[in-house]
């Protein structure tokens, strides 16, 4: 009779233990997309809701309070410099492309109206 009821209780964790992990995986994966976007707990959420409460918590906004800080005057600079060269950039891809086109449809005497 003792050793049917360890039978039984082995028999349960088991079974369950698989599913308690996947929950406490979960939970933390959550919590963890959630401390990200500047928001505390939503452990339980994937603890209790598994992949439909990673993806609920993986869908909201980041908070107000997770904002990025004010950047100092030398950041600021530093970033309106990188999106200048950023758009000089794409402006010379775009332009070389452009040029490469038209030498191509030239060698191939391609018209560009239909």
């Amino acid at each position: 009779m003792a050793t049917n009821n360890a039978n039984q209780i082995a028999a349960v964790i088991v079974t369950f233990l698989p599913y308690f992990i996947i929950s406490i995986g979960c939970g933390v994966v959550s919590h963890l997309i959630a401390r990200k976007k500047g928001y505390s707990g939503y452990f339980w959420t994937g603890f209790f809701l598994w992949a439909f409460g990673v993806m609920y918590v993986a869908s909201l906004p980041f908070s107000s309070a997770s904002a990025a800080p004010s950047l100092s005057v030398e950041e600021q600079q530093l970033l309106e410099q990188y999106r200048i060269l950023d758009y000089l950039g794409k402006k010379m891809l775009h332009e070389t492309l452009d040029a490469q086109t038209a030498r191509v449809k030239e060698i191939y005497h391609v018209s560009s109206e239909k």
